[in-house]
């Protein structure tokens, strides 16, 4: 009886001294017609822009932790669609986004997307905050938007927004 009794105080003692992670609801996202779709050069190369369409489709955005000046989010279920002509160009994937208000906002978006069959990391980098949170105004690259490369210009809202 003793030995349960003083495990049961051990598991009590370990939870209540182990933080756990709070996770706010995840967020349906929709990404607006103004986002888009960009694949070519970008400076200093000199060839041209060869695609640059209109994306559709959604996200979940789901708060996992703050520092306290910096808030983290993951972003699950993105699940994109660009129109090239007659063909229709399928993006999935997820990643993290986090972002810092104030006077000098900044945010960075980081996805692990498929287009197509192809696996690529994006990234925003560290930029300016565009548009006042939980709206998204932000552009992620492959290369840094320099020579050849696939820009996404992602404007979203929440779903319910």
């Amino acid at each position: 009886m003793q030995r349960t009794l003083c495990w049961s105080c051990f598991i009590l003692w370990a939870t209540a001294i182990t933080p756990s992670p709070v996770y706010a609801q995840q967020t349906a996202y929709t990404v607006s017609l103004e986002s888009t779709f960009m694949r070519g050069c970008f400076p200093p190369a000199l060839c041209p822009v060869f695609w640059r369409d209109a994306v559709e489709g959604t996200f979940t955005l789901g708060f996992t932790w703050s520092d306290g000046s910096i808030d983290y989010y993951d972003v699950d279920d993105v699940l994109l669609s660009v129109a090239v002509g007659d063909r229709v160009i399928r993006i999935w994937g997820s990643g993290t986004y986090q972002i810092s208000e104030g006077d000098a906002g900044q945010q960075e978006l980081q996805l692990d997307l498929m287009i197509d069959d192809e696996e690529h990391q994006f990234d925003s980098g560290l930029v300016p905050v565009q548009t006042p949170f939980p709206l998204l105004d932000i552009e992620i690259s492959i290369h840094g938007k320099t020579g050849f490369d696939t820009v996404i210009a992602i404007r979203a809202a929440p779903s319910d927004f």
